[in-house]
């Protein structure tokens, strides 16, 4: 079984290809909040590097977290559009799975149950604003 694994939920987020539990490729994605930007380039270019293509993967798994609000959510939809698109199982596991396996290679990715979804564990509570254009709304619709 060829699993992609995708783990952006620690300082150094991860791509990981595994082809029967063994390590293929692993790339890390260099400098802080570039995972958006950098991850599908680096999926390609380990694919390409590998002799694979996207119908090859015939999983895709994904560290849920914890870890940061943008980094999980990048992580997990990433992986989450990779299943659909390629009609693929998704598996997930926290971080603190991977810590106990010792690594994200380690993680037993082949006996873990697929999933219809995928629920993001966050560090804290995400911090979202409310636009200020939506704020001068809202007060114009209390004065009438």
């Amino acid at each position: 079984m060829r699993i992609l694994v995708i783990s952006t939920a620690t300082e150094e987020p991860t791509v990981l290809l595994l082809d029967h539990q063994q390590e293929k490729a692993r790339a890390i994605i260099p400098g802080k909040q570039q995972e958006a930007a950098e991850m599908l380039p680096k999926i390609e270019k380990m694919l390409k590097e590998n002799g694979w293509t996207w119908t090859h993967i015939s999983r895709i798994g994904v560290v849920r977290g914890p870890g940061s609000f943008t980094s999980v959510r990048i992580g997990v939809t990433v992986a989450a559009a990779a299943a659909y698109a390629l009609n693929r199982e998704i598996v997930s596991c926290t971080q603190d799975d991977v810590e106990a396996a010792g690594d994200l290679a380690q993680v037993p990715w082949e006996s873990l149950s697929p999933e219809d979804a995928i629920t993001p564990l966050y560090n804290s509570p995400p911090r979202i604003t409310i636009n200020k254009k939506m704020e001068k709304l809202a007060a114009l619709k209390k004065k009438k």
